[in-house]
């Protein structure tokens, strides 16, 4: 099993690459589908061997990258049940802010997302917490990690890879350590999210912001921020 980092124009997704199927993690913002499709055969792949596109959470630049991929080709698309109507309709969620700053782009979000061309696409299968996702043939499951938004899924491998979308802000300038993320909707919520990960035996984190990071480097944060692993 291979995963393969993509970056987008606002968030990177995942594809994950074994021998029989190609499963995805987020679909990014508008456009991201041509990027998927050109990843896709770049790796001597076809698209109609994407088997499960798996949206950690319902904000636009994790799905909005969904309906042109569906123009393309046909696959399962699931994710946490809170979020399953946003996508099958198109709606647009927004999380707080909760660092300085981040207010004017959330209200800049608010403001603009009403007129942007956001399709939705149905059906979308709902996971509950703990979803086995070997019925697709992926070595994992479906971790519910509440915090960035109350629908939020982490994707668990096997082998102890965390595909978290939002939950956790990658390493980035200036701390180049693992983050809150700069909006949540609870960040106590977000902490036990990471602590549950950690205890599910999650060593290895691939956010959809900056660079990945290690069960380490998250225990470090926390320990900084004065939150106990357990």
């Amino acid at each position: 099993m291979r995963i393969h980092r993509l970056q987008g124009l606002l968030a990177s997704t995942h594809l994950i690459e074994t021998e029989s199927a190609l499963f995805l993690v987020d679909a990014g913002f508008f456009g991201h589908s041509a990027t998927i499709l050109r990843a896709i055969r770049r790796l001597g792949r076809t698209p109609e061997e994407l088997r499960l596109v798996l949206l950690t959470h319902g904000h636009l630049d994790h799905f909005g990258g969904l309906a042109g991929l569906r123009d393309s080709v046909d696959f399962e698309t699931a994710c946490h049940p809170d979020h399953v109507d946003a996508i099958e309709r198109g709606g647009l969620l927004v999380s707080p802010a909760i660092k300085p700053g981040w207010e004017r782009y959330v209200g800049l979000a608010r403001l603009t997302m009403g007129w942007l061309p956001v399709r939705g696409t149905a059906p979308v299968t709902p996971l509950e917490d703990g979803a086995d996702l070997s019925a697709w043939g992926l070595p994992g499951r479906a971790v519910h990690t509440p915090g960035h938004s109350s629908g939020c899924l982490s994707v668990l491998l096997d082998d102890g890879t965390a595909i978290v979308g939002d939950l956790v802000q990658g390493k980035r300038l200036p701390t180049l350590v693992p983050e809150l993320p700069s909006m949540a909707e609870d960040v106590a919520s977000a902490y036990a999210s990471w602590k549950r990960l950690l205890a599910l035996g999650a060593t290895r984190f691939l956010p959809a912001h900056a660079k990945e990071f290690t069960a380490g480097e998250l225990l470090a944060t926390m320990s900084r921020d004065g939150i106990a692993p357990a």
